[in-house]
């Protein structure tokens, strides 16, 4: 399951290896990766709330839910879809001679509406660090997809 390939990882070698990346982008790419697919999967595919705020019992909580749900066959079936798709400085929508990377991951889950982020709580930071790292974060679909653009 997507809960067990790292996929974040395999998408960065797979884009790494088109086009080599210098050790700080990488490290920001692959985190940012991991979160979109980390948050399809937990907060979208399983349906599973943010922790609230760092305590034990919050933590409790959260690993429980993410167990129960992942035991869940209907939930640990449903799908997590990701199309990448690279531009070179040839194709057009690239700048500065650089490539860019249109990553675009979508979940089953029951989708949700974007508000204002705050960093407060446990949880709740991925969009902001994803937003950071990329040029372009776009949420649609109803809160179900995330599409980022990179320059490579």
């Amino acid at each position: 399951t997507a809960h067990d390939l790292q996929l974040g990882g395999r998408l960065l070698a797979a884009l790494n290896a088109r086009h080599p990346l210098d050790g700080d982008r990488r490290d920001d790419l692959e985190l940012a990766l991991h979160e979109a697919v980390s948050n399809a999967l937990v907060h979208g595919n399983l349906g599973v709330a943010g922790m609230k705020e760092l305590s034990a019992q919050e933590l409790e909580r959260f690993s429980r839910d993410l167990g129960d749900r992942l035991a869940d066959p209907a939930l640990a079936a449903r799908r997590i879809v990701i199309a990448v798709r690279i531009d070179s400085a040839e194709d057009g929508p690239a700048q500065d001679g650089r490539a860019l990377a249109t990553v675009e991951v979508t979940d089953e889950g029951a989708g949700f509406t974007p508000g204002p982020r705050t960093s407060s709580g446990a949880s709740g930071r991925g969009l902001d660090l994803i937003g950071n790292v990329a040029e372009e974060l776009e949420i649609g679909n109803g809160g179900r997809s995330i599409r980022l653009r990179f320059r490579l």
